[in-house]
């Protein structure tokens, strides 16, 4: 489903959009970091 790197702090899926546990979510251009 797109791309997702937990260890990270990065959540997308294919539409390139998806929430992470913080309530940040990833753009179609590029991903947002939990941390932020």
């Amino acid at each position: 489903m797109g791309y997702s790197a937990y260890a990270l702090g990065y959540n997308s899926t294919a539409m390139g959009r998806q929430t992470t546990a913080s309530g940040d979510y990833s753009t179609a251009m590029g991903y947002r970091s939990i941390a932020s």
